[in-house]
């Protein structure tokens, strides 16, 4: 039957009784499971040799063990002295690294049993004071045991995140909170608990026990749970409760014994509790046994309606402020949106010139990417809409563009588009949409936008939306409550966070930590450059999916929006429009235009009747009227460069501005170069203005300022002020013109730059291209460091398509000589053309060469060495001139260049240092000369997979890998070179393969048309995979079966009569 457990007259002082009785419970549902762990813990730290005594292994004196008297002995050691022993050492050291503040309580523990005992090595995990004695975990108390959960780190992996984060020793750990609920109740110095603080201790105790990893399983805890439950409802009975008060008068006798303090009223109460129910049991338990059923049960549903209505009011009232909080912060964050991230400036050239991005934003042009085993990306369909990213399952979704193709502008466009689903401004219409749809973005009950330059020195998500929203839409004395009601409602709610430029960010780690946001609520976009998402850091299993954003869909479209928000009403658009792009024509700047900043800058700059200088598609070009236009915002004074003599660089020839600001652009020029090739990372690109001071005069820092080349952001304080280049390839324009103007930093400054990271040569890729347009010697020696650091590169040949990007930037500002280094090649058809341009440069260099998917004609050829041709001098003895009018890299050219029967030729005569070959095809558009490929001499990998006559191997001594495709035709006996020999592919015919001779061999693929000789493969081979293509099995001829058994080193003699099992 229940009992009341009121057996003091003091509703409070029955209150603390109740918390002591909970503790002592929740401490025997744990008990179980901690003796479990420690025989875990003990498999981990390992066995101890069972001699050595605790003494023997602390070398005296050691701080906080040894106890130690001006003339009197060590007591802790005695008699016994530090001895080495090298099994226990181990062992010790081991149950220290798992001590989470490496301070075990070496003095409690006896190191002889640790081999019998996990208990004892459980005890360094206890408080020094008060446990020595103490025998087992059943006999520890509740701290004992909630301080080795703590302290041992194991424990980390049997609880849940939630229950040790934050980590310990913080205040607001769950489990800290715990064991300070022991402390409040045995430290009590009144015997007085609230009914608040009641409850709150029933809800964490009872939230430990239930932990999901774990606990949630364990029986000891489930039933202490029950207890609990019945505890905290009245529903003990009463000679139970006699037991378990004299059960705790127990244990604070030992506690005491021990050296537990325990307040003087806390024993006092716990006495008087006692004689006051033994009085009870003795007077009353025959009279309370005998109540009536009814009149109990009638009770017991008053009291039960009475705690539901007091519970159903308090949730109430809970989630009434929980909804009010919710509501409150998804309008501040509305708010805060519309003011910051949906207004974009109109162009580089005028930042000050924001508008909504709504009414510029055009169709982008986004494809998804397979990312493939090897790590290749593979474009796939197009994109149209919201759903097709969002609605696919994926929750780590990653968005790379080229700089300046619109990343920012999509991430604001899909924040303005998520504010007006949850208030609208205007009517939300699949016109004014034009990427999305309402339905798919009503899931997201919040958005948050972190920009990723802006977190300097934070490594986490949730860190970020606390400064850059929480503190920002809140007042300072609100900060910690919206912050816990933005973790609460993460918890409960679906919500996207829009992380906008990962190249950006200046953290060490490759990806901001995601810990503390639960992963069935959360999806995450995240924007980068293509170079960043390159890093080997980041594995393909931590990209969901992957998009990449080319520009935009309809250039005629953005170029419409763009001149509505620069002319006023009353201009002829359409006419504005076909002029320009009669401009775009007649300059050869059409490639500027799937670029929305870069169109919008040669826009403006024609808007302004300041495009006289644009002659073709260089970036350096575009990039000086940018400059030139900034310049005269702050000193608009007109001075030219001397025709007569040389200017800094060919594109300030014509500039009218640029020159009276030389001083200052020198200055922030270097500013530039040195932040961006700082060994601080988090400075990079967003700096203190005692950074700038370091590297600009004040005069120069305001011309920087008012040109608007630097942008200044406030902080909370004046000395928090930030500063950044106005966009990143503005600063790394200005950082090539700088080593354009100090060529030898390249060896003094880059070359270790690039040696403390062997991938850092993508970090500087955009200046490498600008540097190219400057000074070609410099970018000529540049490209050869940069060579050297990705002589095997495994992603998508990011190098090659940099020293492409920069071979055009120099053809386009008619540089010479052109000599840029490059050793991995990778032809297709749209790249030919200009990639044999730097393969007639770097044959000698030539390590790898792949050519497939092309439609042009590839003639694989070997010229006489004797040839004048200056295709076959050394590299050095010749470089590539200027070509005349060469236009953007496009396969629609008028002059019909690029066009299907372009002819290629790759001469091969000079590549002695090739190690990789592949030759593919889907028609026949590669052919390969007689002999083409004798000469090769280092040749390790050898694909062929077109028509390939009368080949002979036997010259490659290095050969490692062979894949031969049915059209090529090998020599007899070609095959010689068995020993280096790894993977062989051959579905070609060949009469005389010898397995015999193989000695590293690990793949064999053959066909039915290749003849083996009757040698067995040896067995010391280590080979793991065997394919025979096309072998009839169950024919009579056995042929099939004696390849296979000489593959498998068997005599064919013997298994005349055997059929292999093959695999399903």
């Amino acid at each position: 039957m229940a009992a009341n457990t009121n057996i003091f007259t003091e509703k409070q002082t029955n209150n603390w009784f109740k918390a002591y009785i909970a503790l002592n419970w929740t401490k025997e549902g744990l008990t179980d499971f901690v003796v479990t762990e420690l025989l875990n813990v003990q498999k981990t730290v390992g066995s101890s040799c069972g001699q050595c005594f605790i003494q023997n292994l602390i070398p005296c004196p050691t701080q906080d063990v040894c106890k130690k008297g001006k003339r009197t002995n060590c007591s802790f050691h005695n008699s016994l002295q530090y001895k080495s022993c090298q099994t226990c050492d181990k062992v010790k050291q081991n149950i220290k690294s798992l001590h989470r503040f490496n301070g075990p309580s070496w003095a409690n523990t006896k190191a002889e049993r640790w081999a019998i005992d996990p208990w004892e090595i459980g005890k360094c995990y206890l408080p020094r004071d008060g446990y020595i004695s103490v025998s087992s975990v059943q006999a520890s108390d509740f701290n004992g045991v909630i301080s080795i959960m703590l302290n041992c780190t194991h424990f980390q992996t049997c609880v849940s995140t939630a229950c040790l984060s934050p980590p310990p020793p913080d205040k607001q750990c769950p489990l800290e909170k715990v064991r300070q609920i022991g402390r409040d109740v045995r430290h009590t110095a009144n015997c007085k608990v609230t009914d608040a603080d009641l409850q709150y201790f029933f809800l964490k105790l009872s939230t430990l026990l239930a932990d999901p990893v774990c606990l949630v399983h364990d029986p000891s805890a489930t039933e202490a749970r029950r207890k609990l439950s019945d505890l905290q409802n009245d529903r003990i009975s009463l000679v139970d409760l006699g037991k378990l008060l004299k059960e705790a008068n127990q244990i604070l006798t030992q506690a005491k014994e021990a050296g537990e303090r325990f307040s003087e009223e806390a024993e006092r109460t716990l006495k008087e509790g006692l004689d006051a129910i033994e009085a009870k049991i003795l007077a009353g338990e025959q009279s309370i046994e005998n109540k009536t059923q009814a009149g109990e049960q009638s009770i017991e549903n008053k009291t039960q309606e009475s705690i539901n209505r007091i519970k159903q009011a308090a949730n109430e009232k809970e989630l009434d402020e929980y909804d009010r909080g919710v509501a409150d912060l998804l309008s501040r964050l509305i708010d805060h949106y519309r003011d910051t991230v949906i207004c974009v400036p109109l162009s580089t050239l005028n930042h000050s010139l924001d508008i909504k991005v709504q009414d510029i934003y055009a169709k982008p042009k986004i494809h998804r990417m397979e990312i493939e085993r090897d790590g290749k990306h593979v474009k796939q369909e197009q994109i149209y809409k919201y759903r097709d990213c969002f609605c696919g399952g994926f929750r780590r979704i990653y968005l790379q563009g080229e700089p300046g193709s619109g990343k920012s502008y999509f991430a604001a466009k899909l924040v303005h588009d998520w504010c007006n689903v949850h208030a609208p401004i205007v009517k939300s219409t699949k016109e004014q949409m034009k990427f999305g749809d309402v339905d798919t973005l009503q899931k997201f009950r919040f958005l948050f936008f972190i920009s990723l330059r802006d977190s300097r020195e934070q490594t986490h998500a949730t860190q970020m939306i606390k400064t850059q929203l929480i503190y920002k839409i809140y007042a300072e004395d609100e900060w910690d409550s919206a912050y816990k009601l933005a973790l609460k409602i993460m918890k409960n709610v679906m919500y996207l966070v829009v992380q906008d430029g990962l190249d950006e960010w200046p953290g060490e780690e490759v990806l901001p930590s995601m810990d503390g946001i639960p992963n069935d609520h959360c999806i995450v976009l995240t924007t980068s450059r293509p170079w960043k998402l390159a890093d080997e850091r980041i594995r393909n299993s931590q990209i969901d999916v992957l998009f990449d954003l080319e520009g935009i869909s309809d250039p005629k479209e953005f170029n419409e929006k763009v001149l509505r928000c620069l002319l006023d009403e009353s201009a002829d658009i359409k006419k504005r429009l076909n002029l320009f792009e009669q401009f775009l024509s007649s300059r050869n700047l059409q490639s500027t235009s799937s670029s929305p900043m870069l169109n919008t800058l040669v826009l403006c700059t024609w808007v302004d009747d300041r495009a006289q200088r644009l002659t073709g598609p260089s970036l350096c070009e575009l990039y000086t009227t940018l400059l030139e236009n900034v310049c005269k915002k702050a000193n608009s004074q007109i001075s030219y460069f001397d025709p007569n003599q040389t200017s800094p660089v060919k594109c300030f020839n014509q500039t009218m501005y640029v020159k009276p600001n030389m001083k200052h652009i020198d200055a922030i020029a270097k500013a530039a170069f040195s932040f961006l090739l700082s060994n601080e990372k988090e400075s990079s690109l967003v700096f203190s203005d005692i950074h700038l001071m370091a590297h600009l005069s004040p005069t120069a820092k305001q011309f920087a300022l008012d040109s608007g080349l630097l942008s200044q952001r406030k902080g909370k304080k004046c000395t928090d002020q930030t500063l950044s280049f106005v966009h990143k390839t503005i600063q790394e324009f200005l950082a090539a013109f700088h080593i354009h103007r100090n060529a030898d930093i390249i060896d003094d400054v880059i070359s270790g730059y690039l040696l403390r990271n062997d991938k850092s040569y993508r970090d500087i890729s955009q200046i490498f291209i600008f540097l190219c347009g400057f000074n070609i010697s410099a970018a000529n020696k540049l490209s050869a460091m940069m060579n050297e650091l990705d002589v095997y590169s495994e992603y998508g040949h990011y190098f090659q398509d940099c020293i492409l990007s920069g071979y055009k930037e120099t053809v386009a500002n008619k540089n010479t000589p052109i000599h840029l280094h490059l050793s991995n090649y990778k032809f297709s058809s749209a790249n030919a053309e200009d990639l044999i341009q730097i393969w007639k440069l770097n044959t000698s260099r030539a390590r790898s060469l792949k050519v497939n998917d092309m439609r042009s004609n590839i003639h694989v050829t070997r010229r006489s060495q004797y040839t004048s041709s200056a295709d076959c001098h050394e590299p050095g003895q010749v470089a590539l001139p200027a070509r005349e009018g060469h236009g953007p890299s496009t396969l629609n050219d008028e002059d019909g260049v690029r066009s299907s029967t372009l002819n290629i030729e790759l001469d091969l005569s000079l590549c002695h240092n090739l190690e990789l070959l592949t030759l593919a095809e889907i028609g026949d558009h590669i052919t390969v000369q007689l002999h083409a490929l004798v000469g090769l001499k280092k040749l390790k990998y050898l694909r062929l997979d077109c028509k390939c006559e009368a080949i002979d191997l036997s010259h490659f001594e290095h050969i490692q890998l062979i894949d031969l495709n049915k059209r090529v035709t090998l020599l007899p006996l070609s095959i010689n070179n068995y020993k280096n020999l790894q993977c062989v592919k051959l579905d070609t015919t060949y009469d005389g393969l010898d397995l015999s001779l193989f000695e590293n061999l690990k793949s064999i693929e053959i066909s039915n048309k290749v003849k083996v000789l009757p040698k067995p493969l040896l067995i010391h081979n280590k080979i793991t995979k065997i394919e025979l293509n096309d072998f009839e099995f169950n024919s009579l001829n056995n042929e099939a079966i004696y390849t296979w058994c000489l593959l498998n080193g068997a005599d064919p003699v013997q298994c005349a009569d055997y059929t292999p099992v093959l695999p399903s």
